[in-house]
């Protein structure tokens, strides 16, 4: 019987396999992808303001309710007109990879000069510079058509958080064999 660590680090290893053929579909159709994340962004988008709409009446005051039911009509009118035009809202998705990107490598940079390194502390630095380092690309190539950057950049951090799984999880049986000769 697996124990606990093992099974761990195979669904880690399972979900790094995932992520690495997502990379990959992302990074060989990036406008696919690109397009695809403008129409889920949207589709969200639009869920939101049908929940903010049909909440805005628990409020308790008219001015809240009426605040509520507007933002949701705002929203329901943005993410219908992102899935019906997706390009029209990807500059601003692409601006918030962006953020995303930098604050994701700076915060995975940070977290990892805590780990030691046989815990992944190197392969979370590599990840976080590889975020940091997307995010700067995507700002200096500004305009370039954004659904191609997105996709292709979201598909190279996807392939590379995946192998960064792929290593961790990995690494779970020699901690459990290390752990099982301690015993």
């Amino acid at each position: 019987m697996a124990s606990l660590i093992q099974a761990a680090g195979k669904t880690i290893r399972n979900c790094g396999l995932g992520l690495v053929a997502f990379g990959l579909f992302a990074m060989f159709l990036p406008n696919y992808a690109g397009m695809t994340m403008g129409v889920v962004v949207g589709v969200f988008l639009f869920l939101s303001g049908l929940t903010r709409v049909g909440f805005a009446w628990v409020a308790g005051s008219w001015g809240s309710t009426l605040l509520r039911f507007a933002f949701g009509v705002l929203a329901i009118i943005a993410g219908g007109t992102m899935v019906a035009q997706p390009g029209t809202g990807l500059r601003v998705i692409v601006l918030v990879a962006i953020f995303y990107f930098v604050v994701d490598g700076i915060s995975a940079i940070l977290f990892a000069l805590r780990l030691p390194p046989a815990a992944g502390g190197t392969s979370v630095i590599l990840s976080g510079i590889v975020s940091l380092a997307l995010g700067i690309m995507m700002w200096r190539n500004w305009p370039l058509p954004g659904e191609q950057m997105l996709g292709l950049f979201i598909g190279a951090k996807l392939l590379v958080d995946g192998i960064v799984m792929l290593i961790i999880g990995r690494g779970a049986r020699a901690i459990d064999d290390a752990l099982a000769g301690q015993g």
